[in-house]
């Protein structure tokens, strides 16, 4: 039994039915090599439950407290169902790359049953259309809730399903399964009562932790750091978002951004995936007459998760605001000012104990965080104030070499991730063998043409490519590729 922490219980907290915080992929599956030439659901029920041992999160549950006196605890599920949780659809016609990705995004915004574990999994056939994908392979889509686990510990549960061979195997596990007794009313009462009698000792230690930022910000000044909403602009990006979603991405060659990078000193490849972004949403924005001067701000977040702890559950990050020079036109002028901002980022989060930044999570009443959320919604207050970030790039490590599902080569995975009221476009973004790809959702409100905006990262990828690498090798005329297309 393990409690929520402060930040995975606001995650609960602030979800409504507008507004999952649910985190998924898409991965597709050439099943080609697999003995007779099909996978069958039943093969991937028996393969799946081989490997439900190797991560608690898997059939686990909350148990809330009574009265709401304290934050809900993880325990066993005593009435686990695999077939619950996994289930099988075929996709509807043209069975295309883009109803693909519409199926994937309505399944993104329902929200998940509380009462149960909190993941799903969709086998889904029929994709034979999409550009680049083998006859007969087939799709799965996977979706756990944010407070479950953030972007590293959410990709630990991806690797446990998977194989480094088609011929994989885990072993049995060291003993049958037997879930935990569930905890009792009395003891948990209890619990709360110490915890609550400590919160008011712990906050003053954190808040003494918190000081050295007080005294940075200030001797850098709020107006310099993107922290401050003051200087973040709105769009159109930023108001309430609605419960339906689109989803598109683009996939494009690592090995050219690593050489983009190399091209500016010091700048990494996320530094590149962001002057993608800020290029593609300075054309989008432009596009519909909606670009400020000033340049749009994203949310970066940075895991702190201890490299002994990757499998744990639960969030372990934090947030770094970024100017991504959506307000410069020249390509390669915009990854170096993103490259500075971030150096410069870096080194103002590095000055203090990263975790200090998530524990007042902790002290927020649970309550109080859902009145405010319920009341931010049916009031439209994103529409009133100006944006704390204008959108979300997350970069979580993919996989250098092939992985396999239950014998089915994996040949693309594209990731997912949440929006809310104030922030309808997030980006996430993940590698795999010598690609990367970069997607995106967002309601259907916010972006009402995902393949008008994909295309934008298309070519704003092929800008900034052509320009950096025409100037420093003067080479540079492979081209990116649709999600789609695999290639």
């Amino acid at each position: 039994m393990k409690q929520l922490s402060g930040l995975d219980w606001m995650f609960l907290q602030t979800e409504t039915a507008s507004q999952p915080m649910q985190l998924g992929g898409l991965g597709i599956y050439d099943q080609s090599d697999v003995p007779g030439g099909v996978l069958r659901f039943k093969e991937i029920l028996r393969h799946l439950e081989g490997r439900l041992h190797l991560s608690s999160v898997f059939r686990r549950r909350l148990a809330p407290v009574p009265f709401s006196l304290d934050r809900p605890y993880w325990v066993d599920d005593h009435a686990f169902d695999l077939e619950f949780h996994v289930r099988h659809v075929a996709l509807p016609q043209p069975r295309d790359w883009r109803q693909l990705c519409i199926q994937c995004a309505r399944l993104h915004a329902r929200t998940l049953d509380r009462s149960r574990p909190l993941w799903e999994m969709w086998i889904i056939e029929g994709i034979e259309r999409v550009d680049g994908v083998a006859p007969g392979s087939f799709g799965v889509f996977f979706k756990i809730h944010h407070a479950a686990v953030d972007g590293i510990s959410g990709r630990e549960m991806i690797d446990v399903v998977h194989d480094p061979t088609p011929e994989g195997d885990v072993g049995d596990p060291e003993a049958p399964y037997r879930p935990s007794p569930a905890p009792g009313d009395l003891g948990v009462l209890a619990r709360a009562a110490y915890h609550n009698a400590l919160q008011p000792l712990n906050l003053v230690r954190t808040a003494h932790a918190t000081l050295p930022i007080a005294r940075e910000t200030l001797l850098r000044g709020l107006r310099d750091m993107p922290l401050f909403p003051g200087t973040v602009p709105r769009t159109a990006l930023n108001g309430p978002v609605n419960a339906h979603r689109v989803h598109g991405s683009r996939t494009f060659s690592l090995g050219k951004l690593r050489r983009v990078k190399a091209a500016v000193p010091g700048a990494t490849i996320n530094d590149a995936v962001l002057a993608i972004v800020g290029g593609a949403l300075r054309e989008y924005l432009a596009a519909h007459e909606d670009l400020p001067d000033r340049s749009l701000v994203c949310g970066c977040p940075i895991s702190i998760r201890p490299p002994k702890d990757q499998q744990a559950a639960g969030n372990q990050a934090i947030f770094a605001m970024v100017p991504i020079g959506t307000d410069i036109d020249d390509p390669r002028a915009r990854l170096g000012a993103i490259h500075d901002a971030i150096s410069a980022k870096k080194e103002f989060t590095h000055a203090v104990p990263a975790s200090v930044l998530t524990d007042y999570a902790q002290y927020v009443p649970g309550s109080l965080t859902m009145l405010a959320t319920r009341t931010y919604t049916r009031a439209a207050l994103a529409n009133r104030h100006r944006p704390v970030m204008n959108t979300i790039v997350t970069n979580v490590p993919g996989w250098r070499e092939e992985i396999f599902f239950a014998g089915a080569r994996m040949v693309h995975w594209d990731p997912f991730g949440p929006v809310w009221d104030g922030l309808g476009l997030i980006h996430p973004v993940v590698s795999y063998l010598d690609r990367i790809t970069v997607a995106f959702d967002a309601a259907r409100d916010v972006l009402p043409d995902p393949d008008f905006y994909a295309d934008c990262l298309h070519r704003s990828h092929d800008a900034l490519t052509s320009e950096v690498l025409e100037v420093s090798t003067g080479g540079g005329d492979e081209r990116s590729s649709r999600a789609g297309s695999r290639s």
